[in-house]
């Protein structure tokens, strides 16, 4: 990891701890056991956060991966009808449409 990085990071650390310290009574500030329970805390909260960044990153990483490859798909797709003889591409129209209808009048039942 840079030292940047690592620079950055403790700066963080140490905001976060005073705002931890912040929060406390300045007459529980000599108290280890309250120090001790709010830094807990304050560390679940982190590690919740964490976690929840994490999904994000995720899920935004799958969908972008997902979105991708349906255009490489329909690009493909594309490519392959416009190089395919008349025949094919009207026996390939007449069966996407009929597969279009059937889906419609499926989904209208359900």
């Amino acid at each position: 990891m840079e030292l940047s990085c690592k620079t950055n990071q403790l700066g963080s650390l140490r905001g976060s701890a005073a705002e931890v310290l912040q929060g406390i009574p300045s007459e529980k500030l000599t108290d280890l056991a309250t120090i001790e329970e709010v830094t807990l805390e304050a560390r679940s909260e982190i590690i919740t956060a964490s976690n929840l960044w994490d999904r994000i990153e995720q899920d935004e990483a799958r969908k972008a991966c997902r979105h991708l490859a349906t255009s490489m798909i329909k690009r493909l797709m594309s490519l392959a009808y416009a190089e395919c003889p008349m025949d094919v591409r009207e026996s390939f129209s007449d069966s996407v449409l009929r597969r279009a209808i059937r889906d419609r009048r499926h989904i209208a039942r359900c």
